[in-house]
């Protein structure tokens, strides 16, 4: 099994969009909502969205990531 490489962290929104360009381009997307895990826990809403993505799938993502983030 691979391991997962956190890629970007930010809003939900930006996350959301980034998931999208990175599975147009046949790469998965694993998403960890720390925003969401800690209104479920109690604490209110904060905390941030993180993407990952396999290793094996770092190279392909790598220039897809870098456009997003220098546009965001």
């Amino acid at each position: 099994m691979s391991e997962l490489t956190l890629v970007f962290e930010g809003s939900n929104i930006q996350s959301d969009i980034l998931k999208g360009l990175l599975e147009d381009a046949n790469i998965g997307v694993f998403i960890k909502n720390n925003s969401e895990s800690a209104r479920t826990a109690g604490f209110g809403h904060f905390g941030s969205t993180e993407v990952y993505i396999r290793q094996a799938d770092l190279e392909g993502a790598r220039e897809i990531v870098q456009e997003f983030k220098s546009k965001n």
